[in-house]
C-alpha cells in the first residue's frame, strides 16, 4: 500500500465458481475539494448512473480527507447502501443551497442488503466520506459546505 494518494491493484478472485474483478484504486488527483468547517477533502464526483452505481464499492480503504461527492440533477430524495463496501461510512446529504441537510452516521459495512439509506430533507449531492468524520469535525445540520463542480 503506497501513501494517502491510493494504490493500483487487482484482485482476481473465485467467488463460488465466478471470477470477478475487485476495484481498489481511486485516482485523487484530478479531485475536486470540498470544504467544511475549515477542513478540506479531495472528492470524487459521482455524476453519471455508472459511477453512482459503483462509488466507493470495491475499494479496500478511504486515505484520511478523500471522499466520493454523488452530484444528482435536482434535490430530492436519493437512496444509498453499503453494497460491495469494506469500511464503514458516514453519509452526508447535501441540499442545492450546499448546507448539510442530513447525515446517518457509522454505516456499517454488514448493512447490506438488509438495510438502505435515504434522506429525510431534499437533498441535491451526497457525501460519503470514512465513519467518524462528522463527529471528529463537530459538523452538524446547516452548516455550510463549499465546492465548485465544472460547469456550474
Amino acid at each position: 500500500l503506497r501513501g494517502e494518494e491510493g494504490f493500483r491493484a487487482s484482485l482476481l478472485g473465485a467467488v463460488g465458481a465466478a471470477q470477478s474483478e475487485i476495484r481498489v484504486f481511486i485516482d485523487w488527483r484530478d479531485g475536486v475539494p470540498l470544504t467544511i468547517k475549515g477542513t478540506t477533502i479531495i472528492t470524487r464526483i459521482a455524476e453519471t448512473k455508472e459511477e453512482q452505481g459503483e462509488g466507493l464499492g470495491g475499494i479496500w480503504r478511504l486515505p484520511k480527507n478523500k471522499g466520493m461527492l454523488y452530484v444528482y440533477p435536482r434535490p430530492s430524495f436519493y437512496t444509498h447502501n453499503m453494497k460491495d463496501m469494506r469500511f464503514p461510512l458516514d453519509i452526508i446529504w447535501i441540499g442545492k443551497d450546499k448546507t448539510i441537510v442530513d447525515v446517518i452516521e457509522n454505516v456499517q459495512t454488514d448493512s447490506y442488503p438488509e438495510y438502505m439509506f435515504v434522506n429525510d430533507f431534499l437533498a441535491q449531492y451526497v457525501l460519503e466520506v470514512n465513519a467518524g468524520f462528522f463527529e471528529r469535525h463537530n459538523l452538524k445540520l446547516g452548516d455550510p459546505v463549499e465546492f465548485s463542480l465544472a460547469g456550474s
